[in-house]
């Protein structure tokens, strides 16, 4: 296929919006202007939404794909919106409509093509389209391209495109009976329901809004002659004894509509770039779509396995078509072979299980989830992506759930995940609201989407499961009760008819669920009192998001009264009576580091009272909620100081992240947590282990030991110590654990050693009797194997406890290949010791660890710092 790139530079204007499309030629007299655009703000009665005027004349450069945001920023007339308290002054954006003019040079080569496709991969949002003076389209979805032969409309030589675009928000009330349901305080307009683009641009509880507006992804001619193969999956049938069925399954699109041509389809598989089959297939094509499948068998398979269970073994496949003499190869593409199954099975009357089995192994899914990385989500670059996918597989994740208040990511970001093995579960993007799908033209939009979306994604091993919005089944069940719930259950058409038949069509062995949380149903046992209910818990019972069945979002259960959860006697034991089976979203708030709280606020130092502070995620109820936590786990707050605050808050954002992962791994059913959430769209005090920078939080060390493939963990039972040793990996261990009792200062007080053989991807509970322990002392547990922590039975109640003053010190420091490695050690028990460099923000392999007394650890670094010291808190 012959390709004319239209990335690049663009003329760009703003003109007012009742400037319509049937208005260019207006628009392109004021660009030939030699004016320098700009634009007049005046706020004599509104700050933050001042009146806005486009000069009448002039524009500037942008470089597509890009938003409006970026050249406005970079010709002065606008500052970074996710910079100090910025974020206020966008939305301004949506007043105006958006001009982006290109001429560009087509080739008669081109033009001898059957047809001449324009397609942009994105466009945000309400957009106009005018090739040489002619409208060629209109587009109002983000979430699939506009695609259009055009070739009718070029000429050789040289041509002009205008695309209009404007927010789409001009188009809808803000208080229709619809948008009512939209569940964001802190968005600015709850028109977004009807808006099919990224829904968290309005804002949220975790983000600002922040106004978008412009072209994304890919924008180009295709030249298309003979047929293409337009889509692509491999279904793993079977897996026996290292041989793999596959089912191949080819859509080919012909262009020639009104007969049917002879084809030569040819495919070949590759591993590590050795050839391993091939294929040769003759085809007598129709007009249009074309379905091939093709039934092969691969020897000695190498199965994709889940990140920490196995290699996560691709594939390559690369094919072509031959039709009327013309030759196109499909880009090639990578695939797995693994077997997926989601697990319901009954446990009793009312309760089942909730698990993804790969490759005939029960998974425990570990992971948070995904958000757009950007609250400007055009202007999100590849290189962020793989870093993010980096630091996820560094944290032993194997699960990313796409949240559906986003965007549907990038093919390079399904790529890393598949590479990385960490499987991902896909939101469609729909997020706590009611939408309209009592409209046709919503219920076409919705169908095309998901349509295109599903065959793109269809042929990823990543791919875990599909479900059909955030929270909407939750909403009607649990929120929209009584006066205020609608007749209707707006949206159901869509998550309940449309998505499953699409999904079930387009990639059937990927499961769907109509939302998350979803398949909850009535919980006779509760009623009869035969599961033990939490107080904190205000009901089960026929409700969509329900801990005994299928996944759940905990926010209705542990925090319905969050002092009892943070100033309680119980904390961490609330996490291990929790009857939850897949966690899939629950977290903790957790300051940024200083210096990036500093970038973010363009500040030297901070403040408590800064409203800009305050701006950045730090309101009353975040603020005061980490204060609770510190005083539960540390010490009073009265008299905390920010350096303090920052300190203590980020280690108790990690503590609870650890303790709760803990509980779930080691219940009998559970399966999963994905905390809430993973990255950032903007620097803020939230939940996440890496701030919008990509620093690493303190966090992200605790979650790190706590999601690692093989964990040991402690607890006290009636008869003596509980052990739960966890060996996630695909290799059988075999060590020897010591365990005991020990007193904080370091004398030991009992100490056995027992050996231990467990089986590859299996977990197991240990009861060890303990002898009677002393006023002072702790049951420890250790195995000289690395890839396992050291454990202990004490809770972090720290502030509790009668710690004697830390020795710690700096054992050694040695330079290796790509940084340090220092080794440390305590005389006594330190519940949280840290290393801190010369260097602001700084990557160790571990870090913000405890210590017993006695212990050496070793901790690398990949980059060598002057100055290291080791402090506590």
């Amino acid at each position: 296929m012959e390709t004319l790139n239209l990335a690049g530079k663009y003329r760009l204007r703003a003109e007012f919006l009742d400037v319509g499309a049937e208005r260019f030629q207006e628009v392109l007299n004021h660009v030939q202007s030699n004016t320098p655009f700009g634009i007049l703000r005046t706020s004599e009665h509104r700050k933050y939404h001042p009146n806005t005027y486009p000069y009448k004349e002039g524009s500037m450069e942008a470089i597509v794909p890009c938003d409006v945001i970026q050249p406005l920023v970079q010709n002065g007339l606008m500052e970074e919106p996710l910079d100090k308290m910025n974020a206020k002054d966008t939305a301004w954006l949506c007043d105006l409509s958006w001009w982006f003019i290109k001429e560009f040079e087509v080739s008669g080569e081109l033009l001898e093509n059957d047809e001449v496709h324009l397609f942009i991969e994105m466009l945000d949002y309400k957009a106009d389209i005018i090739l040489n003076g002619i409208p060629v389209g209109h587009h109002s979805n983000a979430f699939y391209p506009f695609d259009k032969d055009i070739k009718k409309f070029l000429k050789k030589g040289v041509n002009q495109m205008v695309i209009r675009l404007t927010s789409g928000t001009e188009d809808f009330y803000i208080q229709d009976s619809v948008s009512y349901y939209c569940a964001t305080d802190d968005g600015t307009k709850n028109q977004r329901a009807y808006l099919r683009k990224p829904q968290y641009t309005f804002g949220w509880d975790w983000c600002p809004s922040v106004s978008t507006c412009g072209i994304g992804g890919k924008i180009e001619l295709q030249g298309k002659s003979g047929a293409q193969i337009t889509a692509f999956r491999a279904d793993t049938v079977s897996i026996e004894n290292k041989e793999a069925l596959l089912d191949l399954f080819f859509e080919i699109d012909k262009v020639d509509m009104v007969c049917a041509n002879d084809a030569v389809l040819t495919y070949e598989i590759c591993y590590l770039g050795e050839k391993i089959l091939s294929g040769h297939k003759e085809l007598y094509l129709s007009g249009g779509l074309n379905f091939i499948h093709e039934h092969v068998k691969v020897f000695d398979a190498k199965l994709w396995w889940p990140n920490g269970y196995g290699e996560p073994n691709l594939y390559s496949l690369s094919a072509c078509v031959v039709c009327r003499d013309v030759v196109n190869k499909m880009e090639t593409v990578h695939f797995g072979i693994r077997t997926l199954q989601m697990c319901q099975e009954k446990i009793d009357a009312d309760q089942r299980t909730f698990e993804f089995v790969i490759n005939g192994v029960p998974v425990f899914c570990k992971g948070g989830n995904w958000v757009p990385p950007d609250s400007v989500y055009l202007r999100i670059t590849e290189e962020k992506y793989k870093r993010l996918i980096d630091e996820a597989e560094a944290l032993h994740f194997n699960m990313l759930r796409v949240w559906g208040g986003g965007l549907y990511a990038p093919d390079c970001f399904y790529e890393y995940c598949s590479e990385r093995g960490i499987m991902v579960m896909q939101d469609f993007m729909y997020s706590c609201a009611y939408y309209p799908d009592h409209l046709e033209w919503f219920k076409y939009e919705a169908s095309v989407e998901a349509e295109y979306q599903t065959k793109r994604l269809a042929h990823y091993p990543c791919m875990a499961v599909w479900t059909g919005n955030n929270e909407v089944a939750e909403s009607w069940t649990d929120w929209w009760q009584g006066i205020l719930h609608s007749e209707y259950d707006f949206g159901k058409y869509i998550f309940n008819y449309i998505q499953p038949k699409i999904v079930m069509t387009n990639c059937p062995n990927i499961p769907y669920m109509a939302s998350c949380p979803y398949f909850g149903e009535f919980s006779q046992n509760v009623r009869e009192g035969k599961v033990e209910a939490m107080s904190t818990i205000p009901r089960w019972g026929k409700h969509a998001n329900n801990p005994l069945s299928g996944d759940v979002h905990a926010w209705n259960y542990f925090l319905n009264d969050p002092d009892t959860l943070y100033d309680g006697e119980t904390i961490f034991e609330t996490f291990d009576r929790f009857p939850a089976r897949f966690l899939s979203e629950f977290g903790f708030y957790g300051p940024l580091g200083a210096a990036s709280m500093k970038r973010a606020l363009g500040a030297s130092e901070l403040s408590f009272t800064d409203p800009a502070w305050l701006f950045h995620g730090e309101k009353t109820e975040k603020h005061q909620t980490i204060l609770k936590a510190i005083r539960a786990i540390f010490r009073d707050t009265e008299s905390l100081t920010m350096e303090e605050y920052l300190l203590y808050g980020g280690i108790t954002q990690g503590i609870l992240y650890a303790e709760l992962a803990d509980a779930m791994r080691i219940k009998e059913y559970g399966s999963g947590f994905l905390i809430w959430m993973f990255n950032d769209a903007w620097p803020e005090t939230g939940w996440t282990p890496l701030d919008y920078y990509l620093e690493r939080k303190i966090s992200y060390y605790y979650l790190k030991r706590a999601f690692a493939p093989r964990r040991m963990v402690l607890r006290t039972g009636q008869k003596g110590m509980v052990l739960t040793v966890m060996n996630e990996t695909d290799t059988e261990l075999k060590t020897e654990i010591s365990c005991g009792s020990m007193s904080f200062d370091g004398v030991k007080r009992t100490c056995r050693t027992l050996p231990l053989v467990l089986e590859a991807h299996k977990k197991i509970r240990l009861e060890l009797p303990v002898d009677e322990q002393g006023q002072l002392d702790f049951i420890y547990a250790y195995t000289n194997d690395e890839s396992f922590n050291t454990c202990t039975d004490l809770r972090p109640y720290y502030r509790r406890y009668p710690l004697p003053e830390a020795k710690v010190q700096i054992l050694s420091e040695e330079r290796t290949e790509k940084g340090m490695k220092i080794t440390v050690s305590s005389q006594t028990y330190v519940p949280c010791a840290y290393l801190v460099s010369d260097y602001e923000n700084q990557n160790f392999s571990d870090n913000y660890f405890s210590l017993l007394p006695g212990e050496v650890k070793t901790v690398y670094t990949d980059r060598f710092y002057k100055e290291v010291k080791i402090c506590t808190a």
